[in-house]
């Protein structure tokens, strides 16, 4: 089937022939009413371009015309001041550039530079703040350990206030030992315990001198830039 398909049958092989003949003909006549076409219309471009040009040489020839022609009412002025060269405007001109563009720099700088100043001044108002609130809250601390300084001094007055005399009748049930080393190691813890909490105390209010110090130094530095 195939091969049948491909063979092309011998009483059709002329008119496939006489078919591609008109064809070919019928492109060849296309193409010669196209390049027909293109030549008229470079014919019309041609000429109009040169019934432009003859246009440009009369009125170019009626202008000299004019200008050779004498000149009648034109006058002389002796007092005329002379015109001052081409230089001297552009000078002024650049002169005014030179103005403008310097002032506009100066503006520029002194905008950068009250914007630096207002960042620095926020800057050490933040500081200051900062350091404001580490002051308070260190106020506080001390007054902390103050008040717990004066409830230990309050307790051990206390305690010493409330321990029983030495002297006691004989119908008491301790004897006079116990009560002694009850009473010394009662001092004892108290003095440990007042001992512990005036040690921490001591540490933590160094360390807050240690900190406020460091803010100081800091604050300056910020305060020298």
């Amino acid at each position: 089937m195939q091969w049948t398909q491909r063979n092309v049958p011998v009483y059709l092989r002329g008119q496939q022939q006489a078919d591609e003949r008109a064809l070919e003909k019928l492109l060849l006549l296309k193409q010669q009413e196209r390049d027909e076409q293109y030549m008229e219309e470079e014919q019309v471009k041609l000429k109009e371009r040169r019934e432009r040009a003859k246009q440009v040489a009369a009125f170019n020839l009626q202008m000299s015309e004019k200008e050779l022609a004498p000149l009648h009412n034109s006058f002389i002025f002796p007092a005329r001041p002379l015109t001052p060269p081409r230089s001297i405007q552009q000078h002024r001109y650049m002169n005014e550039l030179q103005i403008q563009r310097d002032r506009r720099q100066k503006f520029k700088a002194q905008g950068e530079q009250e914007r630096r100043f207002m960042e620095c001044l926020d800057q050490i108002h933040l500081t200051k703040g900062v350091a404001l609130q580490q002051a308070q809250q260190l106020q506080r601390k001390r007054e902390k350990a103050e008040q717990y300084k004066r409830a230990l001094d309050t307790q051990m007055s206390e305690k010493k206030c409330t321990e029983p005399p030495d002297c006691h009748p004989d119908s008491s049930t301790f004897s006079r030992c116990e009560k002694a080393a009850c009473k010394a190691e009662s001092r004892e813890r108290a003095q440990k315990i007042f001992q512990v909490n005036f040690s921490a105390a001591t540490e933590r209010t160094k360390e807050l001198h240690n900190h406020q110090a460091q803010l100081e130094k800091e604050k300056e530095m910020l305060r020298r830039n």
